[in-house]
């Protein structure tokens, strides 16, 4: 699973290096990526795999899996958010720092935006100073009978 996320991250960030990198200039902080010269912006991402009773869970970013079992909701996946103190390691040690503005964002002072995630596929500017990666978390769980459902998804409400 591991090399498909990298597979994936190259090609998408082969896609946005194709276009023009005056897309940088016209963004600005809160700015949508999508500009018309150019593509910097990326997504987060979640896959489940399901092999016999082997449930392999890959995420990045704050996509998120949760499993139904008969009378409980368990996570599945672990979300990505620069405060946690791996990820804060990683962006400080790049020359990056937390920022505060609704929840904590990764900031760098070389980038005219922020984001609320420490890893992704694409946002190949904060790829390019090492603020964020897009190396998944990748878990197996053994399902068994009274496992129900599995949802994946983006903005869940907290799961305690």
């Amino acid at each position: 699973m591991r090399n498909a996320y990298k597979r994936v991250e190259a090609e998408f960030l082969k896609m946005a290096r194709q276009n023009d990198d005056s897309a940088i200039k016209q963004l600005s902080y809160g700015g949508s990526g999508r500009t018309p010269g150019g593509w910097i912006d990326g997504t987060t991402a979640c896959v489940a795999v399901l092999a016999g009773r082997d449930l392999v869970i890959g995420n990045v970013g704050d996509s998120r899996a949760v499993l139904g079992r008969e009378k409980d909701c368990i996570r599945l996946s672990t979300d990505h958010k620069p405060e946690l103190p791996k990820e804060r390691k990683m962006i400080e040690e790049a020359g990056g720092k937390l920022v505060f503005s609704g929840c904590w964002r990764v900031d760098h002072p070389s980038l005219a935006c922020r984001l609320a995630c420490s890893r992704s596929i694409g946002d190949r500017k904060f790829k390019e100073v090492g603020v964020i990666s897009a190396e998944p978390d990748v878990r197996t769980f053994k399902l068994t009978p009274d496992d129900r459902f599995i949802l994946i998804a983006r903005y869940f409400c907290e799961i305690e």
